[in-house]
C-alpha cells in the first residue's frame, strides 16, 4: 500500500472546499487510488465535493475518516462515505464538565473514559442518523 499525505491548510478545518483542489491534484497523481481517509467530520462530509471534482460516482472511490454529522449521514444516504469512526463528541464535551465537578465539589479523582470506538457503515448509520443530526452523536 502507498499512502500519499495530503498537508491540509490551516483554514480547511472551518473551510473544507479549500481541500477541493489538493484532494484533486493527489488524485490526478494517482488515478489507481482505492481509498481516501479524511482527517474529520468536515473534511468527510465534504466527500461529494470532492469526488465529483474528479468525476467519480457514489462508492467509485472508498471514503472513510472520523465523526459523525448530519452532513456526513447524507452522505452515508447518498453512498458517497464508507466508514466513519463515531468519537461521540457530545460526550467528549459532557464528561471533562461532568469531571470537572466531581473533582471541585466530592474531591473525586479525574474521570478516565473513552468516549467510543464505535464504527458506522453503509449497514449501521441509519440507527445514529437522528442522534447525529441533533448533535448527540
Amino acid at each position: 500500500m502507498t499512502v500519499d499525505r495530503i498537508a491540509s491548510p490551516t483554514g480547511a478545518a472551518t473551510d473544507p472546499n479549500q481541500l477541493t483542489p489538493l484532494v484533486a491534484a493527489a488524485y490526478l497523481r494517482n488515478p489507481d487510488t482505492k481509498l481516501i481517509c479524511y482527517a474529520g467530520g468536515q473534511q468527510l462530509s465534504s466527500a461529494p465535493t470532492y469526488m465529483q471534482a474528479i468525476g467519480k460516482a457514489p462508492g467509485e472511490l472508498i471514503n472513510i475518516g472520523y465523526d459523525l454529522s448530519a452532513a456526513v449521514i447524507d452522505a452515508f444516504a447518498a453512498g458517497w462515505v464508507q466508514l466513519t469512526s463515531d468519537q461521540q463528541p457530545f460526550l467528549q464535551g459532557y464528561l471533562p464538565v461532568l469531571s470537572l465537578c466531581l473533582s471541585k465539589k466530592y474531591g473525586m479523582s479525574p474521570l478516565s473514559y473513552d468516549t467510543g470506538n464505535g464504527f458506522v457503515t453503509p449497514d449501521n448509520y441509519q440507527p445514529v442518523a437522528e442522534l447525529a443530526k441533533a448533535g448527540i452523536r
